[in-house]
């Protein structure tokens, strides 16, 4: 019984790091059918707050519903209409995450009123 307690010792003996997840982007359509202009304006936005498009997690979700993520991310930019009750380019904060909505990007393309918004609300949801 001794050895047991030892050999268990030995194998979990690291210490164990949370490892935060990454700003999460929900998109209303598949990352493929994203036009090239859109990636390339979603990317401008990104580097805005510092981020890449490789540095994010890219979310497929036509109707933005964050209790079936297993994965509680800290920030998320949605690209999709905000839930019912909630609005655009408003930082709204549910539990530990706080989630932007916005016009979609082929919107947000041709839009210089929405691209605005966003980027306040951005700066709100980047400011620490």
């Amino acid at each position: 019984m001794m050895e047991e307690v030892s050999v268990f010792k030995t194998i979990y003996a690291e210490e164990v790091y949370s490892v935060p997840s990454p700003v999460m982007v929900v998109l209303g359509i598949p990352w493929k059918e994203v036009k090239a202009e859109h990636q390339q304006l979603l990317s401008k936005i990104l580097q805005a707050v510092g981020l890449s498009l490789d540095a994010v997690r890219f979310i497929y979700q036509p109707h933005f519903d964050l209790s079936a993520w297993h994965e509680k991310p800290r920030r998320v930019i949605a690209f999709v209409p905000p839930p019912k009750g909630l609005s655009a380019y408003d930082v709204i904060q549910s539990g530990e995450t706080s989630v932007i909505f916005s016009d979609p990007l082929e919107i947000l393309n041709t839009d210089d009123a929405a691209k605005r918004k966003l980027w306040n609300s951005l700066k709100t949801l980047f400011s620490d």
